[in-house]
């Protein structure tokens, strides 16, 4: 989650989050999620994590954002249509 980025979601559909701060032979970090007032998840390099629900359980349709608190301070917009 080092950037910004936009995924356009629908209703049934349900957010994977893969841990891939160790790609391209870079050492990794631990990253904590925080999402639509969901209990935070945190993730070791290459670990994953899907929350079962499907968005239009939880979400609203617009945008909503998937925070990253760790180094880099990632975010990424999730916007159910």
């Amino acid at each position: 989650m080092p950037s910004m980025g936009c995924a356009i979601v629908g209703k049934t559909q349900r957010l994977r989050v893969v841990n891939n701060t160790d790609g391209f032979h870079q050492t990794g970090f631990t990253i904590t999620l925080q999402f639509a007032g969901l209990p935070s998840r945190t993730l070791q390099p290459g670990q994953a994590t899907t929350y079962a629900r499907p968005f239009g359980d939880y979400l609203a349709p617009g945008q909503h954002w998937l925070q990253g608190t760790d180094s880099s301070g990632g975010l990424v917009i999730i916007w159910l249509k």
